[in-house]
């Protein structure tokens, strides 16, 4: 038969066995047989912003509707994205692309003038009569608003 003292000192080895056994199975378990290291990521400015557009760009597609989407998209521009102004004596270079898309238009290039003039002399006498007194007064107004627009 044991002793009284050893009976006692049996739960404390078998805890201390235990233990022992318990950290040397973590650490097998948790040890891989190959190391995994993250990617080493280059230190240019261009990796940096494209790695700053790929977060951004994950950080919209992880939004739910088109008008959080739309509404993170615009935020940081404060005022929204830049429109272009069209004034009416300003022609940029290299226009026409844009007011191509902006009318839903294209030229068509021709050697040859359409001719479509079926009506008389007469009759075209009597509309621009018509027209004439139409055409004066938008031309007035549109000049009375230059006028007004210079001394804003």
């Amino acid at each position: 038969m044991l002793s009284k003292y050893r009976m006692k000192s049996i739960p404390v080895l078998l805890r201390s066995i235990n233990l022992s056994c318990r950290t040397l199975c973590s650490a097998l378990q948790e040890t891989p047989d190959k190391a995994n290291y993250p990617p080493i990521e280059p230190v240019t400015d261009e990796y940096k912003k494209l790695a700053a557009r790929k977060r951004l760009h994950e950080k919209y597609r992880k939004l739910k509707t088109v008008e959080e989407k739309l509404f993170a998209l615009n935020l940081p521009r404060y005022w929204g994205w830049e429109t272009t102004v069209i004034n009416e004596g300003n022609i940029p270079y290299n226009f026409i692309d844009f007011v191509k898309y902006a009318t839903r238009t294209h030229l068509v290039k021709s050697d040859k003038v359409p001719v479509t003039n079926s009506v008389s002399e007469e009759e075209l006498n009597n509309l621009l009569d018509i027209v004439k007194p139409q055409i004066q007064r938008a031309i007035l107004f549109q000049e009375s608003l230059r006028q007004v627009q210079k001394f804003k």
